[in-house]
């Protein structure tokens, strides 16, 4: 009898220390303020790109692209590291969200939009390009033919540095951009004039 009342004593013991380690839980929350702030260089904050005149006769499927024409932005005001390390800013903590200021919100074809207005030409948009670092041989569309008019991007993505330096004060961003056919359609004689914003974001 005495040998029973021992065994339940200490099994009521396990049960509460398990139950102790199981409904208590701790978080722990880190973060940091650093004193620089990324922003774009005021020589690439606003651009206008020019992508050429075409004949109609040029567009022949909807793979045509006319010449890609090369534009760049550059990231100043901050020292930007590979990892994170001190108080610099990691290269995947800095965001930009590209939006097609024309988009209606449906278009899927990873095309900016022509602008509609009065003359515009019908059935082309805007290829826009970058260099990432995945491939800094070739070129990513920046545009996903399954999204929307938005596309978000961490620095990281893209092939920002001249050298292999894990610590730079300033980032360019290598783009390229170009007229295409939305589909088999081929386009219109018209205006072609597209625009994206950029946002820079730290987070």
């Amino acid at each position: 009898m005495k040998s029973t009342a021992v065994t339940l004593i200490a099994c009521a013991v396990c049960g509460s220390a398990f139950a102790a380690d199981t409904n208590t839980a701790t978080i722990t929350f880190t973060g940091r303020i650093i004193e620089e702030a990324c922003r774009f260089s005021t020589d690439t904050g606003n651009q206008t790109i020019n992508l050429g005149v075409y004949p109609q006769s040029y567009f022949t499927n909807r793979d045509t692209t006319t010449e890609a024409k090369p534009f760049s932005l550059k990231i100043e005001g901050c020292t930007i590291t590979k990892t994170d390390v001190g108080e610099n800013l990691p290269a995947d903590r800095i965001r930009l969200t590209f939006t097609d200021t024309n988009s209606s919100g449906s278009q899927s074809n990873g095309l900016l939009a022509n602008e509609n207005t009065e003359g515009a030409a019908e059935n082309v948009g805007i290829l826009v390009n970058y260099k990432s670092s995945d491939d800094t041989t070739a070129e990513t569309q920046l545009f996903e033919d399954s999204a929307t008019g938005t596309q978000v991007r961490t620095l990281n993505q893209f092939s920002y540095a001249s050298d292999d330096s894990d610590s730079v004060r300033e980032a360019t961003l290598d783009f390229t951009a170009a007229m295409k056919p939305t589909s088999d359609t081929m386009p219109t004689v018209g205006q072609v004039k597209g625009q994206m914003t950029v946002l820079l974001e730290t987070f």
